[in-house]
């Protein structure tokens, strides 16, 4: 038998084993994001008012709290799983936790749009906080499955590559089906695609798990049975805020008199923000009050008390003792920094999609939005970062930062001279004779889309306009955000700082949409795009409170080591 020429061995190997399995992964994850928080809107945006939106957007509030239970995914099997079984620890996690959100996207499948709204609100938070715990896992998986630096690099880029082409499909072409098969349809497809993902699990590798039992952590006090005197009350705290909050959630769409959400936002929000940025910080503080020669020397973690301490107040402590008081400026501008764009995304499709007598909607049709918004919109997001290392290289962290917080307010005043009627966005249009461009891209559109489906019309160049607009905003503003995240980071507790800090990132947002979504329905899109850039100017006034501060010299103190 003749011998396989190598470059087809080459080929062979590039397109098996856990290259092939990285990538579909990254369907795995960026599939149920893209569908259950940002499609699942543009179903409901017709049915149901925005307040209610703003209440379904919760449920992507399980990805911003998965840092939390990530510790019990790294130390347990799940429940109908055994330890030496048929399959290893990760893949046991992707399979339990991909069946939820394959019965969940089925459920929708079947379920007239704004109807039966208690039970999309629990398939959303079912879904959603199943997606959260399987990406712990595929994060686990790769990080395993990478024996050398350039094949993790590879398997990187890989699940990137799957997740960024399920968003793709969840997105662009979730519209182009629904606005072609019907929404029942276009879920049915979702759900059969998630299903395949499910099926490939079951056939992959395993990985190397020897050391997943006893997580290479270790304690930076030795307080014995102390420590969770400090501990408890954080959990009690993060568990009191997620249950109000889902437990509101559900109240409110199933309820006949809903709750007023701006009682609940204006006095029960704040709560929560204080429990659960205050409660660790507060906890971190008396720690390092009873002693303040706190180490970061201590035994190894082996017990799932020790890994959440490890995980939650470990690391917060590590931030008050290097910033001290400047951890309170430096929460505050986490917390507040993409709040101007963060907020009022849930409403991205009632507003394309509305009726333009309903509250300022613009009235478009689903190939319209797909075109102006996943298609055109992600072109000007990649621009935007592309954009954003060469602005760092010239202008440095802290002027970048500054610009991208007053940027990211701005862009919602481009928004609401849409919602007014876009009189000043036409202007703009006419000056710049950027009518020439736009029948320069009415080309491949036709091209994509059926001819005549999508019309390059005065109102479409105005969205047009207005999203590149701020979707290179966004993707500026997101890239010197997570530099000037990386930045304050102590680089022992990298990966949870980060993750704790970009949590908290969409807290504040997330908290204010039900008020967001009743403001809309009182007094329309164009006053809430108002409101929402002055609010922003909070983000701006932090960033530049931290510019001075590091101009002053007092930088972060960062342990290299």
């Amino acid at each position: 038998m003749a011998a396989t020429p190598p470059i087809m061995t080459s080929l062979t190997k590039a397109f098996i084993g856990p290259r092939v399995a990285m990538f579909i992964l990254g369907i795995a994850q960026g599939l149920p994001y893209a569908l259950l928080t940002g499609t699942v809107m543009a179903w409901l945006s017709n049915a149901v008012d925005t307040s209610t939106i703003g209440i379904l957007s919760w449920g992507a509030l399980a990805y911003a709290f998965k840092f939390i239970w990530s510790p019990v995914v790294s130390t347990f099997m799940p429940v109908p799983f055994k330890e030496g079984g048929p399959f290893g620890r990760w893949r046991a996690w992707m399979i339990f936790t991909q069946i939820p959100i394959v019965i969940a996207l089925f459920f929708i499948a079947n379920i007239e749009a704004g109807q039966q709204l208690g039970l999309v609100a629990l398939l959303i938070v079912i879904g959603t906080f199943s997606a959260a715990t399987n990406d712990i896992a595929i994060d686990a998986w790769r990080i395993k499955a990478s024996r050398t630096s350039e094949m993790l690099d590879t398997l990187s880029t890989l699940v990137q590559l799957g997740f960024r082409s399920a968003a793709f499909m969840g997105g662009f072409f979730a519209l182009i089906f629904a606005a072609r098969l019907g929404w029942q349809t276009t879920w049915w497809i979702m759900a059969i695609a998630m299903t395949l993902c499910f099926i490939s699990v079951l056939f992959m590798p395993d990985v190397d798990e020897s050391q997943s039992a006893k997580p290479s952590i270790t304690l930076g006090v030795s307080l014995g049975k102390d420590r969770h005197k400090y501990l408890i009350p954080v959990l009690i705290a993060w568990g009191i805020s997620i249950s109000v909050l889902f437990g509101y959630m559900f109240l409110t769409v199933t309820a006949e008199d809903a709750p007023s959400t701006r009682n609940f936002t204006l006095y029960v929000g704040p709560l929560i923000i204080l429990a659960c940025v205050g409660t660790p910080a507060l906890m971190s503080a008396l720690l390092l009050k009873r002693d303040e020669t706190l180490t970061t020397d201590g035994p190894e973690a082996t017990s799932g008390m020790d890994i959440l301490w490890a995980n939650l107040l470990e690391p917060m402590i590590d931030l008050i003792r290097r910033l001290r008081w400047s951890a309170f400026l430096i929460l505050g501008l986490v917390l507040t920094y993409r709040y101007a764009d963060m907020v009022w995304g849930a409403f991205a499709y009632p507003f394309y999609l509305g009726a333009p007598d309903n509250n300022g909607g613009l009235g478009h049709t689903l190939d319209e939005v797909a075109a102006a918004s996943k298609f055109f919109g992600v072109i000007m997001t990649i621009l935007g970062t592309a954009g954003a290392g060469a602005v760092l290289a010239f202008l440095g962290r802290m002027n970048a930062l500054v610009i991208g917080a007053i940027l990211a307010a701005a862009t919602n005043l481009l928004y609401a001279d849409l919602a007014a009627g876009g009189a000043n966005i036409e202007a703009f249009i006419s000056f710049m004779h950027l009518e020439t461009f736009f029948n320069f891209l009415n080309i491949p559109i036709q091209w994509i889309f059926n001819e005549g489906t999508v019309t390059m019309d005065s109102r479409l160049q105005g969205l047009m306009v207005v999203i590149a607009g701020e979707n290179l905003v966004v993707g500026f503003a997101s890239v010197v955000y997570v530099a000037y995240l990386s930045s304050i980071v102590n680089k022992r507790y990298a990966a949870v700082q980060y993750a704790l800090l970009a949590s908290l990132t969409m807290l504040i947002g997330a908290i204010g949409r039900p008020l967001l979504g009743e403001l809309i329905e009182e007094r329309g899109f164009a006053y809430v795009f108002v409101l929402t850039a002055l609010l922003g100017c909070i983000g701006v006034a932090f960033s530049l409170a931290e510019w001075i501060r590091q101009r002053g010299g007092k930088k972060p103190a960062i342990n290299m080591e």
